[in-house]
C-alpha cells in the first residue's frame, strides 16, 4: 500500500459511506488491490462478479453495498467495456504487476477507459413546468371516466411446519424443533464431542440395541486422533451413524445374556433405560451437562 492511503480523502469518503473504522477501510483497499493484481492484472476487476469480489475481500459487507461505496468513493470506475476498473491502476500498480503486463503484452484497462457516469452520485434534473395548453374545441367534450381498478385479492402465505404443528397440537410449543438437526462437532485437543443431545442417545439406543454408544464414541475419538487425514469429517453425525450401524451389523459390543437373548425381555422400556444410562455416561465423557432422558 502506498504511503498516504490511510488518510487519503477517498479513504475518508469510504469510511463515511460505509460507517466503518479506518483500519477496516484500509484492509478493504489492500485486499482489493491484491485481488486485482492476481485476478485482473490490467485493472479490469469487473470480470469478476460483485459477489466474487465481496467474498474474496471478506469484510462482512453486502456485495452490492460494498461495490457501490467503492465506486462512489472513487476507488473504482464504471466502464462500458469492462464493467468495473480500478481507478488509475496503470499508475498505482506495483512493479511486479507492471512487469507482468509488459511481459505478456497486455493493455491497461484503466488507461483507455470509457467511464460511465455514476448514477448514484447524480441529482435528477428538475422537471420543467408544463406549458399552459389552449383547449381545443374537441377537448371540451366530457369523456367518461375509466372504471376504477379492482383491488387484487390478498393471498395469505401457506402455513409453515411450525404453525401447522401448533394448530394440530397446542402443546407442540416447547418441544425441540425438527426443522434443523443440531450439528455434531469434535474437539481434537480435548477429545470431546459437541452437539450430541439426549434425544440422539435415545434414538441410537433404539436403532442399535447391540451397541454400547458411549464406548463406541470413545473408540471413534481415538480413531480420529490416530488418523488425522482420514479423521477430518465434514459431517460427523453421518460418520457416527455409519460407525454404529457397522458395529450393529457385526453383532454389537454388549455382553449377551443367557438363553441366546441379546438383552433380557423388557420391551421398549429396556431401550429407555439404556438411553438414560448412555446419556449419563455421555455427560461424563463429553463434559456436557446432559439432562435426564425420560
Amino acid at each position: 500500500m502506498k504511503r498516504g492511503t490511510r488518510h487519503h480523502s477517498k479513504t475518508e469518503r469510504l469510511m463515511r459511506i460505509l460507517k466503518i473504522p479506518r483500519g477496516l477501510a484500509t484492509g478493504i483497499l489492500e485486499s482489493l488491490w491484491h485481488i486485482t493484481a492476481s485476478e485482473a492484472p490490467t485493472g479490469n476487476i469487473g470480470k469478476l462478479t460483485d459477489d466474487d469480489i465481496a467474498q474474496m475481500i471478506d469484510c462482512g459487507i453486502e456485495s452490492r453495498k460494498l461495490i457501490a461505496a467503492l465506486t462512489e468513493a472513487g476507488w473504482l470506475d464504471r466502464s462500458s467495456t469492462h464493467r468495473l476498473v480500478v481507478h488509475d491502476w496503470h499508475v498505482h500498480a506495483d512493479d511486479t504487476t507492471k512487469k507482468r503486463v509488459q511481459r505478456e503484452g497486455l493493455k491497461w484497462a484503466s488507461e483507455s477507459i470509457e467511464k460511465l457516469p455514476d448514477i448514484s452520485r447524480q441529482t435528477p434534473p428538475a422537471s420543467p413546468e408544463p406549458a399552459e395548453e389552449i383547449p381545443l374545441p374537441c377537448q371540451s367534450l366530457a369523456l367518461p371516466e375509466p372504471c376504477p381498478a379492482l383491488p387484487e385479492p390478498e393471498v395469505s402465505p401457506a402455513p409453515t411446519r411450525r404453525k401447522a404443528a401448533v394448530a394440530a397440537d397446542p402443546d407442540w410449543w416447547g418441544r425441540p424443533s425438527d426443522d434443523k438437526v443440531q450439528r455434531v462437532q469434535f474437539n481434537r485437543l480435548t477429545r470431546e464431542w459437541r452437539g450430541i443431545t439426549p434425544q440422539d442417545y435415545e434414538h441410537w439406543a433404539q436403532a442399535y440395541p447391540a451397541v454400547d454408544v458411549p464406548l463406541e464414541l470413545r473408540r471413534m475419538a481415538e480413531w480420529i486422533i490416530a488418523n488425522p487425514t482420514k479423521g477430518r469429517k465434514s459431517e460427523y453425525r453421518a460418520f457416527i451413524t455409519r460407525w454404529l450401524s457397522g458395529t450393529q451389523d457385526k453383532g454389537g459390543n454388549r455382553p449377551r445374556s443367557g438363553g441366546g437373548r441379546l438383552f433380557p425381555a423388557g420391551g421398549s422400556g429396556h431401550f429407555a433405560a439404556e438411553a438414560r444410562r448412555d446419556a449419563k455416561a455421555a455427560s461424563e465423557f463429553t463434559g456436557q451437562v446432559v439432562p435426564r432422558v425420560i
